[in-house]
């Protein structure tokens, strides 16, 4: 189980993994080894540990929507991104696997989100589409929130929450 203020011990066992792949690639390719196996492990490990944190995150906002009315669920969401991910983008050493957490994160939580628009009236329609729409910001907005700017997210991250949220709306 990792506490709240611990997701970084996740971040640290990627990057020393990350370190470990470098360092097997170069002695592979020095000394002419086949060093597969050893390559397969550690992307198998960082693969693990990313699925962790976005396991993490997405029970965490999953857990909130359950317990909270529709109006305040997204500004929780909005805390819990808040609170997590800077803590991710600033322990992961490459860019790259903070992008792959940011993309495994849509892929998961999406569905798990279970958003529906099949209310009854016009005002809880109009409030669950305009859910909908500010939880599409909040994840276009996740690579850079606590960042103080904004910065460019990978054109795949920014067509697949798109594309994955305009399913919703």
């Amino acid at each position: 189980s990792l506490n709240d203020d611990k997701p970084h011990v996740v971040c640290c066992i990627i990057n020393t993994a990350e370190y470990c792949l470098d360092t097997i690639k170069q002695l592979g390719e020095k000394y002419k080894f086949d060093l597969h196996e050893e390559i397969d492990t550690y992307t198998s490990l960082v693969s693990d540990c990313i699925d962790f944190l976005v396991g993490y995150l997405v029970s965490k906002l999953v857990n909130t929507m359950k317990v909270a009315y529709t109006a305040t669920y997204v500004a929780q969401i909005r805390q819990q991104i808040a609170d997590i991910v800077p803590q991710v983008r600033a322990n992961l050493s490459s860019v790259k696997y903070f992008n792959r957490f940011c993309i495994e994160f849509v892929k998961s939580f999406i569905p798990k989100a279970n958003i529906h628009i099949c209310r009854y009236t016009y005002a809880e329609i109009k409030q669950a589409l305009e859910d909908v729409e500010e939880i599409k910001k909040l994840l276009l907005n996740m690579p850079s929130v606590g960042m103080g700017i904004d910065i460019y997210n990978p054109v795949e991250y920014d067509a697949f929450v798109n594309e994955t949220m305009g399913k919703y709306a």
